[in-house]
């Protein structure tokens, strides 16, 4: 009977009062637009509904969710997590994505040509930057792509692929040129060279042929910082073979192949050790 009569004198509190606080600390308050304040360590023993209403208990949830916010205004939801194990030390794909400058419209604009070998023509050291090159290198620029790092614990895998083509006669039999991948940072002092290829691109002599090659180039980086990165390909003619051949990558220097055969592409691969993030639900 006395059980009775403090449980009627709760309930006669909750219904009087439009906020209950529950603390083992005198004069306590709950806070404001608070319903129910509980100052101190809380142990539930059954099950918990959300979204109910004065009819229905709510949802129970089901084994392994969590409570999860869904803001101002609206009741919490049961979530299931999904995430993945993730082991210590290993490296996972975070993101990987592929690139071309072609854009469709049966122009010329794709990819670069390069008529001249004036500039520095090395040789290039791994890290030198971007803006120590200036315009020695001329940049493929729908190749210029920015992708995000999470953990400072990455490999960064670009992968560049191109066909290069001359065209003219006579005395025009060839030319050597470089390819250079830079990444990091946003800018082109931030940005450093990661893979560096030269090649050659010649016909016979006296003939017109017009020949082009397709080659692929691969960098890594590998000590990026958490944040956001740019990659960037540039390329510079160093030779002459004969007098100039017009010299493009990435475009079509003659009517033997057309703009779609000579695009250029680029693929990111970003691998990293993750970092936990707690409040992260998928």
């Amino acid at each position: 009977m006395k059980n009775l009569f403090y449980l009627f004198i709760i309930l006669s509190c909750i219904q009087l009062s439009a906020q209950v606080g529950i603390s083992s600390l005198t004069n306590y308050t709950p806070g404001a637009g608070t319903g129910l304040s509980v100052d101190g360590n809380v142990t539930i023993r059954d099950r918990i509904f959300v979204g109910g209403t004065d009819l229905t208990l709510g949802n129970p949830g089901k084994n392994g969710q969590v409570l999860v916010s869904q803001g101002t205004g609206l009741p919490p939801r049961w979530r299931t997590l999904n995430i993945p194990t993730v082991e210590e030390n290993f490296f996972y794909l975070i993101y990987n994505n592929a690139f071309t400058d072609f854009t469709n419209d049966n122009t010329v604009n794709e990819g670069i040509t390069i008529n001249s070998t004036a500039g520095n023509n090395g040789p290039y050291e791994l890290g030198i930057t971007r803006a120590s090159l200036g315009t020695d290198f001329t940049t493929i620029t729908g190749l210029t792509k920015t992708f995000e790092v999470y953990s400072n614990e990455n490999q960064v895998y670009i992968t560049f692929e191109a066909v290069a083509h001359i065209t003219g006669g006579g005395t025009d039999i060839g030319a050597d040129f470089v390819c250079g991948i830079f990444a990091g940072g946003n800018t082109t002092t931030t940005r450093t060279l990661r893979g560096l290829r030269k090649l050659t691109l010649q016909q016979s002599y006296g003939a017109s042929s017009n020949p082009f090659i397709t080659y692929t180039q691969i960098a890594l980086a590998d000590d990026l910082g958490i944040g956001l990165h740019q990659v960037e390909v540039a390329c510079k003619r160093t030779a002459s073979h004969g007098t100039l051949p017009t010299l493009t990558i990435g475009r079509s220097a003659s009517t033997n192949i057309n703009e779609f055969v000579a695009k250029s592409s680029l693929k990111v691969e970003v691998y990293e050790a993750p970092q936990v993030f707690n409040d992260i639900v998928q």
